[in-house]
C-alpha cells in the first residue's frame, strides 16, 4: 500500500474523482 508510484497515485486520485462525481 506504501510502494505506489506516481503514476498509481495519479490513478487512484483520478477513481477517487469519479467515486466523489458519481457519489456526491
Amino acid at each position: 500500500m506504501m510502494r505506489i508510484s506516481e503514476k498509481g497515485i495519479t490513478l487512484i486520485k483520478e477513481f477517487e474523482g469519479c467515486s466523489l462525481t458519481a457519489y456526491p
